[in-house]
């Protein structure tokens, strides 16, 4: 069985921090020193797919609070725009993983306790096949892209290469390897990481069924193209989810993220003042304390959700 490594967070010395911080940046700490805590909860090291769904949340909503606190120490209310977009997906994907224990009308208790643990191990297997057809996309096609003999054309033409290390940088990338050894050791991390998940998929026989139906899905070309469609009936729009959450105010904050997070959009990087326009660089001083009081109060539902899921659920996990 895989060992999960568990980081002793809570024995940092939060105080300290909390002291010397204030304003948005306290209560980012805060939640940052809260969550921390929970990880005293895992009663188990063994990384079964359900404790590893809850994991791969938590680790995304810690470090969105230390990307904020960065954001915030220097000002910078583009990141804070990003980090609220990934911090609403993140509440939509914890929300729907507990939403059973609402609906008391459609679950008994423990009904609810076996969907929401049902919950987590599809989302584990969500996460692991989009990364396996990523990594297998990377790995298939490096030889198609990689350009092993780029190297002796630059290193033979002096004009060049300054071109070459001006735009890109060195021309050996790591540890003196030419390109056609990182190259080789690229495919070889690739090949690793691949195997060592397919592995764990195999071995946990819950995760494989969920794994062979997205598998199943995507050879009918008719895949699963979101995590909630894994759970809610298919072609559902995220609207209704957001409706369905009572969150449907914070869809239009959530679609404003969108803009900064796709990067090429005419709306995401200008503001209109009048007849003219100026690059949206988000500047002024109140405003990214304003978009850091955005991240942490729907950060500090996530961590709500989070505790709840480890409290009532640390014996099944």
């Amino acid at each position: 069985m895989l060992k999960l490594v568990i980081p002793t967070l809570w024995q940092e010395d939060w105080e300290t921090r909390l002291e010397s911080a204030d304003g948005e940046l306290k209560y980012l700490i805060l939640i940052q020193a809260q969550m921390a805590t929970l990880l005293k909860e895992l009663t188990s090291s063994q990384a079964t797919p359900a404790v590893l769904g809850w994991m791969i949340l938590w680790t995304r909503q810690y470090n969105i609070l230390r990307g904020a606190q960065a954001a915030l120490a220097y000002g910078s209310g583009y990141c804070l725009e990003f980090l609220h977009r990934i911090t609403m997906e993140t509440y939509l994907h914890i929300r729907t993983i507990g939403d059973p224990e609402l609906h008391e009308e459609q679950y008994s208790e423990k009904a609810a306790k076996v969907e929401v643990l049902k919950r987590l191990v599809a989302y584990t297997a969500w996460c692991l096949w989009n990364d396996i057809h990523i990594i297998d996309d990377v790995w298939k096609y490096l030889d198609e892209v990689w350009d092993d003999s780029q190297e002796d054309r630059i290193q033979d033409d002096l004009a060049r290469l300054r071109s070459y290390e001006d735009t890109i940088g060195p021309l050996h990338l790591v540890d003196d390897k030419t390109p056609a050894e990182y190259k080789d050791l690229h495919k070889e991390r690739l090949s690793d990481s691949l195997t060592r998940m397919r592995l764990f998929i195999e071995e946990n026989k819950e995760l494989k069924s969920w794994f062979d139906e997205l598998e199943r899905r995507h050879k009918e070309r008719n895949p699963i193209r979101s995590y909630f469609d894994m759970i809610y009936e298919p072609g559902t729009s995220l609207r209704e989810r957001f409706k369905e959450f009572d969150t449907s105010l914070t869809y239009v904050l959530y679609q404003r993220g969108s803009l900064i997070l796709h990067g090429s959009t005419f709306q995401g990087s200008f503001i209109w003042q009048g007849n003219s326009l100026s690059p949206n660089l988000v500047g002024s001083q109140d405003i990214p304390e304003l978009l850091a009081g955005e991240v942490r109060t729907r950060s500090e539902i996530n961590a709500k959700l989070l505790a709840s899921f480890i409290r009532e659920y640390k014996e099944d996990l």
